[in-house]
C-alpha cells in the first residue's frame, strides 16, 4: 500500500560504516573544542597529538581542516608541518633501527630455505622478506639512482603513508640517508599543511561572511588561491604516481638487483623528461 499523504518516506537506518564516521567526526570536533579553549597551548597540544597520530601511520587531512578552522592559519600550518614531519622522521627512525634488521634477518632465512628446496627438500612457501624484496626492489634500484628525486616522488604521491614512512626506512641506508628523508619530509609536507590549514580557515570565514561578520571578496580571493593550490598538487602528486609505476613495471618479473638497476637506468631520461 501507498503510505499515506504526507508522511516522510521511511529511511533505513545508517550502516555501521557511517555510525563510525559520525562518532570519529564527533569526536574530533570535541578535541578541537577542548583544544581551542586552552589557547595558545592548545597549539602545542595539537602538535604533540599530531606527532602521535603520524606515527602510527593514520590519515592526517581531516586533523589539519580541524586545525585550520579552530586555529589561526599560520600557528595552524606551523604545529601540522612540525607533528608530520617529526611524527614521520620518529617512524623513519623505529622503521630503520628495529625493522630493518627483522627484515634483513627474515630474508636470510628465506633464501636459506629456498637453497635447501633446490637440494631436492619440500619448497616453502615465499616469505614476507622475499614479498617485500619484490615490491620494492624497483624502487630501491631508482633510489640508488637518483635518491632525492625518487623519494619526493613516493613522498608527494598518493601512496599509504606507512609506505612513505617505514618503507623508505627499509630502503638502502646508503640511497635513503636520515638527512635527505628529512630534508624532503620538511619540504613536501609544507604547501600541503597550508592548502589543508586553508581549507578548515576557508571555511570558517564563508561561515562567517554568511552571518554577514566576514568580508566577501577577502573570502572569494582565498577560494580561488585554495583551488589553484589544490590543483597543482593534485597535478604534481599524479604525475610522481606515473613516474613510481612507470619504474616499477620498468623491472621485469624475477630480475635480479642488477637488472633493477640498468631497467631503472634506461628510464631515467623520462623521468627526467618534464
Amino acid at each position: 500500500r501507498d503510505s499515506p499523504v504526507g508522511r516522510p518516506p521511511h529511511r533505513p537506518p545508517p550502516g555501521p560504516r557511517a555510525t563510525g564516521a559520525m562518532a570519529g567526526m564527533e569526536a574530533v570536533l570535541a578535541i578541537f573544542g577542548f583544544l581551542q579553549a586552552q589557547g595558545p597551548l592548545g597549539v602545542a597540544y595539537y602538535g604533540a597529538f599530531l606527532t602521535l597520530w603520524t606515527f602510527c601511520c593514520l590519515p592526517t587531512t581531516p586533523l589539519e581542516v580541524a586545525a585550520g578552522f579552530s586555529f589561526p592559519t599560520a600557528p595552524a600550518v606551523a604545529a601540522s608541518v612540525f607533528g608530520k614531519t617529526v611524527g614521520s622522521l620518529a617512524a623513519f627512525a623505529v622503521g630503520r633501527a628495529f625493522f630493518a634488521p627483522l627484515i634483513a634477518r627474515r630474508k636470510g632465512a628465506g633464501a636459506a630455505a629456498n637453497g635447501a628446496a633446490a637440494g631436492g627438500a619440500a619448497p616453502s612457501r615465499r616469505s614476507m622478506a622475499a614479498r617485500f624484496e619484490h615490491f620494492a626492489r624497483p624502487l630501491q634500484a631508482a633510489l640508488e639512482l637518483r635518491p632525492l628525486q625518487t623519494i619526493v616522488m613516493i613522498r608527494a604521491s598518493p601512496a599509504p603513508i606507512a609506505l612513505k614512512n617505514f618503507g623508505l626506512a627499509l630502503s638502502p641506508a646508503k640511497a635513503v640517508t636520515p638527512s635527505a628523508f628529512a630534508a624532503v619530509t620538511l619540504v613536501v609536507n609544507v604547501p600541503y599543511s597550508i592548502a589543508w590549514s586553508l581549507t578548515g580557515s576557508s571555511a570558517s570565514s564563508l561561515h562567517d561572511a554568511v552571518n554577514g561578520d566576514g568580508a566577501h571578496v577577502a573570502v572569494a580571493g582565498r577560494l580561488t588561491f585554495l583551488m589553484a593550490l589544490f590543483a597543482g598538487l593534485a597535478l604534481f602528486a599524479r604525475a610522481c604516481k606515473e613516474h613510481l609505476d612507470a619504474a616499477r613495471k620498468s623491472v621485469p618479473r624475477g630480475a635480479g638487483r642488477g637488472d633493477s638497476r640498468r631497467a631503472a637506468r634506461r628510464a631515467a631520461p623520462d623521468a627526467h623528461a618534464d
